[in-house]
């Protein structure tokens, strides 16, 4: 069940999202709205942004980009903003608070990009029947990012060791914290649902099932509290295990997207021996 944090954030998303469509129902330059994203798929929880498109007539498009900020402000007060102008997109913080992601798109191209799943809210045009649904991840690509993700982790083998010699802790534990939400979390989900891989990486484990996102919060419990009371032995042991599921986890993942596993058994033996042999046996503090 939400708490009332998750809940007031909902209520207040709902509103914006109903301002939002206000403004574009009142302005003859905005052709339609819609989400995409988990508001769009299913997905969505009480504390999930909005990722949201416009259509923009195509001869004022390059007057509505112009004023992106001024039409956000007239929904929502910006407190803080980012912009890439590549893909003709902000994203803002608004007051409430509300995350927004909004993407600007000439009406004509709209038809041009295959999109997961669309929301549609507003549509003065026919441009909902000009967008193409059912997008999916290339196996190339993932294979790629698989591969990039297992020979990444496992070439950067030694730094644990360095930051424990150099008493970087804090380093150690975010670098630990990483190597479960980020790289484990993306073998585990190329084998269960590619799709979540080219999401927002902040959003990804919410998406493991219980048993695989059980075992990422209790490595992540373990990792805080082998930190925080600098115990060597503990992380020592931990450190292993996670090891051990980055193997488990890189080869389910290959073995699922039938590509080869990059590393050998030798290799895979030599750092298990590394950190038995060199993990540091006391504490060192900057």
């Amino acid at each position: 069940m939400a708490g009332e944090t998750a809940r007031v954030f909902e209520r207040r998303r709902n509103r914006f999202i109903e301002r939002l469509v206000s403004l574009v129902q009142s302005d003859d330059r905005l052709l339609a709205l819609w989400l995409q994203g988990s508001l769009a798929d299913g997905t969505a929880d009480p504390l999930s942004d909005v990722d949201a498109y416009l259509a923009v007539r195509n001869d004022a498009f390059d007057s509505v980009y112009a004023e992106r900020l001024a039409l956000v402000g007239r929904v929502g007060r910006v407190l803080a903003f980012i912009e890439d102008q590549s893909l003709r997109m902000v994203n803002c913080l608004l007051d409430g608070p509300v995350k927004l992601d909004l993407f600007f798109v000439p009406a004509a191209l709209a038809s041009y990009s295959v999109r997961p799943a669309v929301r549609i809210l507003v549509d003065k045009a026919g441009v909902a029947g000009q967008l193409r649904v059912g997008w999916t991840p290339e196996p190339a690509e993932v294979a790629r990012t698989v591969q990039r993700t297992i020979r990444g982790t496992l070439q950067g083998a030694a730094w644990p060791l360095r930051m424990l010699e150099r008493g970087q802790w804090t380093t150690l534990a975010m670098t630990e914290l990483v190597l479960v939400n980020d790289f484990i979390v993306t073998l585990i989900m190329a084998r269960l649902d590619p799709r979540h891989l080219f999401k927002n990486r902040f959003s990804i484990p919410r998406h493991l099932p219980p048993a695989e996102r059980a075992m990422i919060e209790s490595f992540g419990a373990e990792i805080t509290a082998a930190c925080a009371t600098r115990d060597l032995v503990a992380l020592q042991s931990l450190h292993l295990r996670i090891l051990e599921a980055v193997y488990r986890e890189g080869r389910a993942a290959c073995a699922a997207l039938a590509i080869p596993y990059p590393i050998s058994d030798e290799a895979e033996e030599a750092i298990r021996r590394l950190y038995q042999e060199h993990w540091p046996r006391t504490v060192t503090t900057p």
